[in-house]
């Protein structure tokens, strides 16, 4: 007689299967980093930064010299050709030696005043250009007071000369004055332009 079992009895549990696993990855560890450098003593120290020459204050006198007088003479043009010939057309000119050929000795007068004017006007221009130039430390506006120095002075000079067989000291006063300050313009833009840069 086979043995039963009894209904009783729990039947085995089934074996489950067993949960699925993640693989094993190590932590990640940061990249080794590099110890800095150690300081080089013997490198040079870095040299300063280079400083522009500086305009001498001969040059800068210069240069306020050359505007004062294209300043002046701007204006002296400027009644040279505005007053000066109303008062030249005011003379009769017919009578004065060298005109009898010439038929309105008072166009041809008035005519050379204006041209004397205009003339003065740009070269007066010339001279506060030069000298707005030089204020401004521009190796152009040297130039310019260099010409103008040397030029002008030359002017005055000859006209210091023939002062000098015309007439008296007082004649020679006001050329020699202007042949000083043009002299001195040209000379403080030659040679004492720019200070020498320290070392």
């Amino acid at each position: 007689m086979t043995e039963e079992r009894s209904p009783e009895t729990p039947a085995e549990p089934t074996p489950s299967a067993p949960p699925p696993t993640t693989p094993y990855t190590p932590p990640t560890a940061p990249p080794p980093t590099a110890p800095p450098e150690p300081a080089v003593a013997w490198a040079p120290a870095p040299p300063p930064p280079a400083r522009p020459e500086q305009r001498t204050t001969l040059s800068l006198v210069a240069g306020i010299l050359l505007v004062v007088l294209g300043v002046l003479g701007s204006l002296i043009g400027l009644l040279i050709v505005t007053i000066g010939r109303g008062v030249i057309q005011a003379f009769d000119f017919r009578g004065m030696p060298g005109t009898e050929n010439i038929q309105d000795p008072n166009a041809l007068v008035s005519g050379v005043i204006a041209f004397f004017g205009i003339f003065l006007l740009v070269c007066s221009t010339f001279y506060i250009v030069g000298g707005v130039g030089v204020l401004r430390s521009k190796n152009w506006g040297r130039i310019t007071g260099i010409v103008i120095g040397i030029l002008a002075g030359l002017l005055w000079l000859a006209s210091l000369t023939g002062g000098t067989t015309a007439g008296g000291r007082n004649d020679l006063a006001f050329p020699l004055i202007l042949l000083v300050l043009h002299a001195y313009i040209a000379v403080s833009l030659l040679f004492f332009w720019r200070n020498k840069a320290p070392s």
